[in-house]
């Protein structure tokens, strides 16, 4: 009897034991588990947010994913500052000229006005910046009335910054095609409005002409002009510290 009992004991904690180890199996089961839940993503995870930016104008491509550029709508604000001056302050109008305003933008981003020239001068009409073109393509639809765009108001009044055209002839036949050049820049020292709708319009100076005024007058002091108001000695030209961004 008493041997029976000890194998009847027996056989009970092995059942026991059995139960313990197999719940212990479990939860390391479910230990190592974990790992494998934690790798799936979640279904809460937003998705990675589209870069915003601009085709490129020669090649096309576009990088990423893009929505929007950021300065083809809106006011943006911006600063020139010429060496030796205090600074002007920009406002441009990319909802006016969106094209225009954000081939500029993205010019200034790359610095591409930087240590640049005011390399011409018409008193009483405009100061100009001719600045050397670099790797890429500096020309953009035209975005003025005479163009076919007839959404641009901006008129060529005083501390009106217009871009430059280009045209390209193409076919002698046909149609002049007309572009805008964002390597030549006006900025108007008086009231133009004969000139409206003639030239892309799309910032402003907002603060600062009379620095304009003084570095205009500056100039004809040391150098005098040619008849197409290029400046006739260059070293003579203002340089144009830098132009950037402030939004």
């Amino acid at each position: 009897m008493k041997r029976l009992a000890a194998l009847v004991a027996a056989a009970a904690l092995c059942v026991s034991l059995a139960g313990c180890a197999g719940g212990g199996s479990q939860q390391g089961g479910q230990e190592q588990s974990q790992p494998q839940q934690q790798e799936q993503p979640s279904a809460q995870e937003s998705p990675e947010e589209p870069v915003a930016g601009l085709v490129d104008p020669e090649t096309g491509s576009i990088g990423p994913v893009i929505l929007f550029d950021p300065y083809a709508s809106g006011i943006h604000h911006a600063s020139i500052t010429v060496s030796g001056y205090q600074p002007m302050e920009v406002e441009i109008y990319s909802s006016t000229a969106p094209e225009t305003s954000a081939l500029f933008c993205k010019l200034v981003r790359k610095g591409f006005y930087n240590g640049q020239h005011i390399s011409s001068l018409m008193p009483g009409l405009y100061a100009g910046i001719s600045a050397t073109s670099k790797k890429g393509n500096n020309e953009v639809v035209a975005e003025f009335e005479e163009a076919g765009f007839a959404d641009n108001h901006i008129g060529l009044k005083r501390g009106v910054i217009a871009m430059g055209r280009v045209s390209d002839e193409g076919d002698t036949q046909g149609p002049q095609i007309i572009k805008s050049d964002a390597s030549k820049l006006y900025i108007f020292l008086t009231n133009a409005s004969y000139l409206d709708g003639t030239y892309a319009g799309f910032a402003k100076i907002t603060q600062g002409m009379a620095t304009l005024d003084k570095i205009c007058e500056d100039v004809q002091k040391v150098s005098p002009l040619k008849e197409d108001g290029s400046i006739a000695r260059k070293k003579s030209a203002p340089v144009i510290k830098s132009v950037e961004l402030e939004d």
